[in-house]
């Protein structure tokens, strides 16, 4: 995907821009920045939000071709190097600066399957399963503001 000298895409998923969307409208700074260039911005971010199909290709048809050819899933080999990547630039800023990692998307249920990634990978503080474009904003807000978010689904 092309990207400009930011490493924006200038095409994403409907959905990722809807949230984006949804958070420049009340202000919030944010972009959907390429997994090629996120390392960039991770030192000086607040929180970082992923959001991805299948994390773990255990939605079909990654899991029926894994179990066919019994090889990993392309999407969680690719996802788990990304990871790898930017886990030190997470590990270090959410020391410095109380960096905030949400995941969400499609595949959100996934990570429920596989609790132990969360702290192997940085430690992620909240997975989002729900009606983003309706609540991310003030799931942000509270998580900037280190309010809790557990009650995020009493709003809906």
């Amino acid at each position: 995907m092309k990207v400009d000298k930011y490493g924006r895409p200038y095409q994403a998923p409907y959905g990722m821009r809807k949230i984006e969307a949804a958070l420049l409208d009340a202000g919030i700074n944010a972009a959907i920045i390429d997994p090629d260039h996120v390392h960039k911005y991770i030192p000086n971010a607040k929180m970082l939000m992923l959001s991805h199909h299948d994390y773990f290709g255990l939605n079909p048809p990654s899991s029926t071709w894994s179990a066919i050819v019994g090889k990993e899933p392309l999407n969680a080999y690719s996802f788990r190097r990304f990871m790898m990547r930017i886990r030190p630039y997470i590990m270090d800023a959410k020391s410095r600066n109380g960096l905030k990692v949400v995941v969400g998307g499609p595949a959100a249920w996934q990570w429920l399957y596989l609790p132990e990634l969360m702290d192997f990978f940085g430690g992620v503080d909240t997975v989002f399963d729900g009606e983003g474009e309706r609540l991310v904003v003030d799931l942000v807000k509270r998580m900037l503001n280190n309010e809790s978010v557990l009650d995020m689904y009493m709003l809906v």
